[in-house]
């Protein structure tokens, strides 16, 4: 038996537990709601992301097939890229032309990336880049007029990470079981794989990293479970269940599904057990207050 069993066979629309989902490992799976991740995937797009100019400077605001490591090493100068895109059509890197980009990815990433296309775009008065890499071709990216219509419409959302929980739903679960809580924290794993940024540059760093993580775990907490943002570089976590789980374990398969991010290493997230409840209100003053 999977260490999550289903809350309860009287739930037969859920998928089974967090952690047998964890079992696939190489698989990365994400929430589902509307995210850069679904779409990129819609897309067929195992690498790419869309960079915002903000003070002169591009860098990372959505990432998909990327380490968390090249939010950091995405900052480059709008100088940088104007000497290398042409106008506001599709531009393609590859071969030594590529080399030049490969900065702007960490040094693990740039192991995956042989041909680059970057494609410059106002949205709201704002410049953007969106780059891509893959077995792609240009004709096929030109002919995709959607692309620039739906990257225009992700570069003017915040793209955030809250989960919205259901009363009904979660009403139902407490009459089969009650409700565990964490608090899944990354905050010395962020701090040492932004440890050469300073300090309001760490901030936004964190901020963007810890909406990444959301997404890869978000799915792991299918309905009436839940999970949102929490304080610093923390996530809350509601599990309904039968028995009480070890948070040592869950910490363990949690880490699994993150391991993508810290480019492969283990031990980045902290699991905390923050009680049980068996009322609603004691759930959403969890979620909502800390």
């Amino acid at each position: 038996m999977g260490l999550l069993s289903r809350i309860n066979d009287k739930f037969p629309d859920k998928p089974r537990g967090l952690l047998a989902k964890a079992e696939c490992a190489g698989k990365i799976h994400y929430g589902t709601d509307i995210s850069f991740h679904v779409w990129a995937e819609k897309k067929g797009f195992d690498l790419c992301a869309l960079l915002k100019e903000e003070n002169n400077c591009f860098h990372f605001t959505h990432i998909h097939g990327l380490s968390l490591k090249s939010l950091e090493t995405s900052y480059s100068t709008k100088d940088f890229w104007n000497g290398l895109i042409d106008g506001k059509n599709w531009n393609c890197f590859s071969g030594e032309k590529v080399l030049s980009l490969l900065q702007i990815f960490s040094s693990e990433d740039r192991k995956k990336i042989s041909t680059l296309y970057v494609l410059p775009f106002t949205a709201e008065n704002e410049d953007f880049l969106f780059v891509v890499s893959g077995d792609i071709p240009l004709s096929t990216l030109e002919s995709n007029k959607d692309i620039l219509r739906e990257l225009r419409d992700f570069s003017c959302t915040c793209n955030g990470f809250e989960q919205s929980v259901s009363p009904e739903a979660v009403k139902k679960a407490l009459t089969f079981c009650h409700a565990s809580f964490f608090v899944i924290s990354a905050r010395l794993a962020l701090d040492k794989l932004f440890c050469e940024s300073y300090s309001d540059e760490k901030q936004k760093l964190c901020k963007m990293a810890m909406k990444e993580i959301y997404y890869a775990l978000s799915s792991m907490f299918p309905h009436p479970n839940s999970i949102c943002r929490g304080n610093n570089c923390e996530l809350k976590a509601v599990l309904f269940l039968k028995d009480d789980i070890d948070a040592n374990l869950l910490q363990f398969h949690l880490n699994k599904m993150v391991s993508h991010l810290f480019e492969n290493s283990s031990e980045n997230l902290q699991v905390l057990p923050a009680g049980q409840c068996s009322s609603e209100k004691g759930i959403n003053d969890f979620l909502l207050k800390g």
